[in-house]
């Protein structure tokens, strides 16, 4: 490849792989730039290598058509139906082998390789036989996010959230999301299992966890983004969306 161009093969095209690509594509050009204002911008090449069918599966089309339009518009390469094979060294830069479910087979050029396919629970707590998990490797919980098989009177009170975790109901996305407004439920009833403690009327009593969806963001790059909230009622995009998700990240963000 050429030494002006940078080559980066992002693998996923969920929320975290859209979002690299489409913010990757203006921040790389502008390093060299950046390093010497008399360099001309670097040329990027970004190929988004997706296994399922669709980027953004879990997304909602409004967002989902703006994320297209904006890897289009940045140039991004969207390659879906394919997994990678092979990763190898040609001529001292990486190429990214990728195989249709046809069988087809078509290399990658890439300096850098981001992988951000598959989400899995990590931790030696998860890896203790005799936990009662999913086929992701969650620990499957009932409404109070208490493990299954756990019950009150049952020994030290075991509860999983986030990542870790799989409730009784249909499961959440694997977002920041969830996992706040789990914590709050959890909390109160590691509170409401402490209480209970041999007493005939525990005062605490535990709470069921819901999930409530209240939308989602995306940025796509510099002052680009898209907006979904409540149930499809505040639909944003562009520069109004970037503005309206950085105000909402700043009120949400946690605090000592």
């Amino acid at each position: 490849g050429r030494e002006d161009r940078v080559d980066v093969a992002v693998v996923g095209a969920g929320y975290s792989g859209v979002e690299l690509a489409t913010n990757l594509s203006e921040t790389l050009g502008k390093i060299s730039r950046l390093r010497d204002p008399s360099e001309q911008q670097r040329e990027v090449g970004i190929s988004l290598i997706h296994r399922g069918d669709t980027i953004l599966p879990a997304a909602t089309d409004f967002n989902r058509e703006n994320a297209s339009s904006a890897l289009k518009g940045a140039g991004v390469t969207v390659v879906t139906g394919a997994s990678v094979k092979s990763v190898r060294d040609v001529g001292g830069k990486s190429a990214l082998l990728a195989v249709t479910r046809d069988g087809r087979e078509a290399e990658y050029p890439a300096d850098l390789i981001l992988w951000t396919a598959g989400a899995r629970p990590a931790g030696a707590v998860l890896d203790s036989p005799g936990l009662p998990k999913d086929g992701r490797g969650r620990i499957l919980t009932g409404s109070t996010l208490r493990m299954r098989g756990n019950a009150a009177g049952g020994g030290a009170a075991v509860f999983a959230i986030g990542d870790a975790g799989r409730s009784a109901q249909d499961a959440p996305p694997s977002n920041a999301q969830g996992a706040i407004q789990q914590a709050g439920i959890a909390a109160w009833n590691v509170l409401a299992a402490l209480d209970a403690g041999g007493r005939p009327r525990p005062v605490v009593k535990p709470l069921k966890y819901r999930y409530m969806d209240l939308g989602e963001m995306l940025t796509l790059g510099g002052s680009d983004a898209t907006v979904n909230s409540l149930g499809g009622l505040v639909r944003l995009d562009g520069a109004a969306a970037s503005i309206f998700r950085r105000l909402v990240y700043n009120v949400r963000m946690p605090t000592a």
